[in-house]
C-alpha cells in the first residue's frame, strides 16, 4: 500500500503554518528538553522525514501520529519494518520484537521508545563502544 498523497499534501499544508527548524534547532528546542538524545533525534529527523514525506523541522513531539499527522496514511505500509532495518543499520539495535506501533500516540512517544532502546543498549556496552 502506498502513501495517500492527497492526505500527505493536506498535512504538509497544515505544517507549513509553523516555522521550519533546522536539524540542530529541532534537536535543541524539541528533543533535548524532552530527554531525547542527540543521536536518536538526528536519526528521527532524517528517517521519519523519509518515511512520511513531512519536513521534520515543522513537526512537534506533541503531534499525534494518527490524529494530527495521519501517519498510517502518509507513510508506506511497511514503514515500521523499514524503521527496524534502519535502526539496526545505524545503531545495531534490534527493534522488531519490541516495536508495537499501536503504543505510540505522539511523535514524542515514538522518539522516547527509540531513545529508551538506545539507552538500554548503550548501558550494556563497554565505554569505548558507546
Amino acid at each position: 500500500m502506498s502513501p495517500d498523497l492527497q492526505v500527505r499534501r493536506r498535512v504538509r499544508q497544515q505544517l507549513d503554518q509553523r516555522p521550519r527548524l533546522t536539524e540542530q534547532e529541532w534537536i535543541e528546542q524539541c528533543c533535548q528538553p524532552n530527554g531525547i538524545s542527540s543521536p536518536i533525534a538526528a536519526f528521527a529527523y532524517t528517517y521519519l522525514q523519509r518515511y512520511s514525506g513531512l519536513e521534520m523541522g515543522r513537526v512537534q513531539l506533541t503531534d499525534r501520529l494518527e490524529t494530527d499527522l495521519h501517519w498510517t496514511q502518509i507513510c508506506w505500509f511497511d514503514w515500521t519494518f523499514t524503521l527496524c532495518q534502519d535502526f539496526w543499520q545505524t545503531f545495531a539495535i534490534d527493534l522488531e520484537e519490541s516495536l508495537h506501533e499501536s503504543e505510540f500516540h505522539t511523535v514524542g512517544d515514538l522518539l522516547s521508545f527509540l531513545n529508551d532502546r538506545w539507552i538500554h543498549h548503550s548501558a550494556r556496552l563497554p565505554a569505548q563502544e558507546v
